[in-house]
């Protein structure tokens, strides 16, 4: 039987022309998803946040063995914006360098991560502007305490500074020569 038995070349040749058709309705609307993404990143770049937040939205777990798959807001490659991560975890197997279980962690900007991923993550998106809100409101409290003590630190600082005997060295007259 020859390679070509079996199959028909114009069979292939229209499946392949929809999966062509398919291919572009498919990217095209990808395209319109990360563009609607783009918008929101602008929002929140606007913001100036400055604060990583994320939210799981899969979980699976055997054995020992699990995966998490989360959308958040992050400095990913440089650069803030939606992403989603992937952390796999193996209590099974250890990372030899550290002696702690196995753990991979694979981070994307939304546009960049798996078109299924993004599919699953997107219902969960007013999670993570939520939680958002809430690790804001969080590092708004933190910050606050923090800078009362640094404050009280200053001022305990400038004191001391203030109290201590000024140490002028007495200027000496210069003599004549060269």
């Amino acid at each position: 039987m020859s390679p070509h038995e079996g199959t028909s070349v114009p069979n292939v040749r229209s499946s392949f022309e929809r999966l062509s058709k398919t291919a572009n309705s498919l990217n095209l609307a990808s395209d319109r998803l990360n563009e609607a993404l783009e918008q929101l990143n602008a929002a929140l770049k606007k913001l100036n946040l400055g604060i990583s937040s994320w939210v799981s939205f899969s979980a699976w777990e055997d054995g020992g063995a699990s995966e998490v798959e989360q959308i958040g807001y992050d400095k990913i490659k440089g650069k803030w914006g939606i992403g989603l991560r992937k952390v796999y975890e193996d209590l099974n197997s250890s990372d030899p360098s550290t002696g702690q279980p196995f753990v991979e962690e694979t981070e994307w900007h939304f546009s960049e991560a798996p078109r299924e991923m993004r599919l699953r993550a997107i219902d969960h998106l007013n999670l993570m502007i939520d939680k958002l809100d809430v690790d804001a409101e969080k590092a708004t409290q933190s910050i606050g305490l923090k800078t009362a003590e640094a404050e009280a630190f200053a001022a305990a600082i400038s004191s001391i500074v203030d109290e201590r005997p000024s140490r002028k060295l007495p200027i000496r007259p210069v003599m004549g020569g060269k």
